[in-house]
């Protein structure tokens, strides 16, 4: 956010090309407020998977970055597209099309920064509940998601960029409410068995830490 304010000033006071600083200062400073208020929403992402024409042109310089870096490490990563937490439960990267495995039921995508694919949403039932990368969910909104994937029948991918941290949370918060982990630290390592590279930032350890009795009382209910 520092470096956005420091581009929109040299812009300022450079003048002439120097303006095309300004743009960009202005992107950061947009997304480092969303992060400083916890606003996934700024990102413009839609119930859809959609992301609003205008958030992508207004925010262009992030989101080039942050879907380059995203394909650039799809290309020279070894490790899979998904792994299998629980027959039901794959904890996962976000997919192309033509990744997703066919035996599945729903897709739930927890990125803010990026569309979800068509192919994608057209495929079973689609959820999305935009998440910032490394941010830990509202409460509210992670006791609801768990609660549908508790009641959904057949194999549901669980996504976010690279299937380490958001996606892994939600993961974690269905093993708590069904009872196969005492605590968020026991969910996780339950998670890495399966998806080694998986790893909680440490706002969402700490908000599984908090919601293990909520949790647990969704799954008895």
């Amino acid at each position: 956010m520092m470096c956005g304010v420091a581009a929109v000033i040299a812009a300022a006071t450079g003048g002439g090309p120097w303006w095309g600083l300004a743009w960009l200062g202005a992107c950061f400073v947009g997304v480092g407020a969303a992060y400083v208020r916890g606003q996934p929403g700024a990102l413009g992402k839609r119930e859809d998977g959609s992301l609003a024409w205008s958030r992508v042109v207004l925010l262009l310089p992030y989101f080039l970055i942050t879907w380059t870096v995203w394909h650039v490490q799809r290309a020279l990563s070894r490790e899979g597209c998904f792994d299998q937490v629980r027959p039901d439960l794959l904890l996962a990267r976000r997919p192309l099309a033509h990744e997703l495995p066919a035996s599945v039921a729903g897709v739930v995508d927890l990125t803010a920064e990026f569309p979800a694919a068509s192919g994608v949403r057209a495929r079973g039932h689609y959820r999305c509940v935009p998440v910032l990368d490394a941010a830990a969910m509202d409460e509210e909104a992670l006791l609801a998601l768990v609660a549908e994937l508790l009641a959904t029948r057949g194999p549901t991918y669980v996504q976010c960029a690279q299937g380490h941290g958001r996606s892994a949370t939600v993961v974690a918060a269905v093993l708590l409410a069904r009872g196969e982990a005492e605590d968020a630290t026991q969910a996780e390592a339950l998670i890495r068995r399966a998806r080694p590279s998986a790893r909680l930032h440490t706002e969402q350890r700490a908000l599984l830490a908090r919601m293990v009795p909520w949790l647990g009382r969704l799954g008895d209910a």
